[in-house]
């Protein structure tokens, strides 16, 4: 899993060689993992990923800019948190989870701003987080948000579907009445 790993670059315990290495090592396992489609998750390598690349840049920071840098350890937890925010698209979650887990509003912020940045960053790289683009190729569109009826729209009133299904809040979604709740898209013709 690695956490062995992440416990040592939060504590400063690597140097930037074996940061760097492992980071690499990681990436790779976890692409071959999941392009293979073993076993495995995301979520652990990438904590595992940003706290090691956080280490690395927190290491060339302080060994550049000493007077106007955090400690490396600061680094190494604001790129865990940039990673994972990225790749799960849970930006206030895992901003929140390190205010609680530290106590501490000025590591928090640092990581608030890390979190920002890579989520800014992903937004422009790829359409959506790694979970969402999962759930899509099931053709599950979460990001659209949750199906609902309208007031006029309830079982038993006209619908302007071809089969009398009843429309839903996104646009050509239909929930059919006999398919208890299965949502299929219709595409309409005006």
């Amino acid at each position: 899993m690695g956490y062995e790993t992440i416990s040592a670059a939060l504590t400063g315990q690597l140097l930037l060689r074996d940061a760097i290495v492992f980071a690499v090592l990681k990436t790779a396992a976890a692409a071959i993992t999941i392009g293979g489609r073993m076993g495995g998750g995301i979520f652990s390598p990438s904590l595992m990923i940003g706290a090691l690349g956080g280490l690395a840049f927190g290491i060339i920071a302080t060994g550049l800019l000493p007077e106007v840098s955090g400690s490396e350890t600061l680094y190494a937890l604001a790129g865990m948190g940039a990673v994972a925010a990225a790749v799960l698209g849970a930006l206030i979650s895992t901003t929140l989870i390190v205010f609680e887990l530290t106590g501490d509003w000025q590591t928090g912020l640092a990581v608030m701003v890390a979190v920002s940045i890579s989520t800014a960053l992903s937004s422009r790289l790829v359409d959506r987080s790694f979970f969402l683009t999962q759930l899509e190729r099931r053709n599950i569109h979460l990001a659209a948000g949750p199906p609902c009826l309208s007031a006029e729209d309830v079982p038993g009133r006209q619908s302007d579907a071809p089969d009398g299904s009843q429309k839903c809040c996104f646009q050509g979604v239909f929930a059919h009445p006999d398919r208890s709740g299965d949502l299929y898209s219709y595409q309409r013709h005006t």
